[in-house]
């Protein structure tokens, strides 16, 4: 059972990775599970609110309100992670960062560009939070080298010092007069590269959250940008 719910899921993530919904028959053609092994699965994901089946014109077809947390529980069922994160976006990644963000009530913009120059930069996901301002880079890499790596954790680094230069200047929030502190932070589906390279920090989406958490502990051993306001 457990086996035959993992190739379900995971074809139901890889149809609906470009689309609100899949059709039951698409499922059918793409896992090679009987119509009705098939029913049974669905209606427990749908029982446990992985999923919603919905008639469209006649045909039974499934809506995934929340694909990360399809996700999620395909890891639960042994699923490899970089095979789940070949049917997720990067502005999945950045949605979910965001609520993250929001749920430790965190001001988030997303896509923050600006001008150091002539080079223009982006940020995929800021918060702030007096006296913390975490930028993220989200990365859905699904393999590489940790050389590479690292160099782009480097790259994210001096975009995040040329950030802090003007953020005040540029920043809608208003903060109290004392230290901000702006942390560099990557976040992506490999586990196998998530730590601490010289002060800065490669997180797991999958424990994103608990970074956040525990933020006030880790800053004494994480490399920032401090700018007096």
């Amino acid at each position: 059972m457990r086996v035959l719910h993992r190739n379900v899921a995971l074809h139901i993530l890889k149809l609906t990775k470009d689309r609100p919904f899949c059709s039951v028959e698409e499922i059918v053609e793409s896992s090679f599970v009987s119509l009705a092994s098939l029913m049974d699965v669905l209606k427990d994901l749908e029982m446990h609110g992985f999923i919603k089946l919905i008639d469209v014109d006649g045909f039974l077809n499934v809506n995934v309100p929340d694909r990360f947390r399809l996700a999620y529980y395909l890891i639960d069922l042994g699923t490899d992670v970089e095979r789940v994160s070949k049917f997720l976006s990067w502005r999945e990644f950045e949605v979910l960062c965001s609520d993250v963000l929001k749920l430790f009530e965190f001001h988030v913009d997303r896509n923050v560009k600006f001008k150091y120059g002539s080079k223009r930069f982006e940020i995929d996901v800021i918060g702030y939070k007096f006296p913390y301002i975490i930028c993220l880079d989200c990365k859905h890499w699904s393999e590489g080298r940790l050389s590479a790596i690292k160099a782009s954790l480097e790259n994210h680094y001096r975009k995040t010092s040329i950030f802090s230069l003007h953020f005040l200047s540029r920043s809608s929030v208003n903060y109290p007069r004392g230290e901000l502190i702006f942390i560099p932070v990557v976040v992506t589906l490999l586990d196998y590269v998530a730590g601490v390279y010289d002060g800065l920090p490669i997180v797991s989406i999958f424990k994103f959250n608990s970074f956040i958490n525990d933020l006030p502990m880790l800053i004494s051993s994480l490399k920032v940008i401090r700018v007096h306001c």
